[in-house]
């Protein structure tokens, strides 16, 4: 699980892995073996480069699947339709409610 630092989630600090995120590994290397990407109100925040983006673009029109789950961030400029994702999204944000 990739989160932000500003999500706190009350794991305790000692269950916690100290280990660098295997980004290379699992964007570049291993991305074919997943059927199923998801972010969680995930926003461009430097974590993943644009390339890895890509490489999610890549896997979805391969087959694999994507599933975001997103707020009203989702229309601001951090947004993940603000990267290589969003030639693979079916509709961009507009911050609209429709009711």
């Amino acid at each position: 699980i990739l989160r932000p630092p500003d999500k706190d989630d009350f794991t305790p600090l000692n269950e916690l892995a100290l280990i660098a995120f295997p980004t290379h590994e699992l964007f570049v290397e291993r991305l074919d073996e997943f059927d199923l990407i998801v972010f969680d109100r995930y926003l461009k925040r430097g974590v993943l480069q644009p390339q890895h983006l890509a490489n999610i673009a890549d896997r979805v029109r391969q087959g694999g699947a994507l599933l975001m789950a997103v707020g009203p961030e989702f229309a601001g400029r951090a947004s993940l339709y603000h990267t290589p994702l969003r030639e693979i999204l079916p509709a961009a944000p507009t911050g609209e409610v429709l009711e």
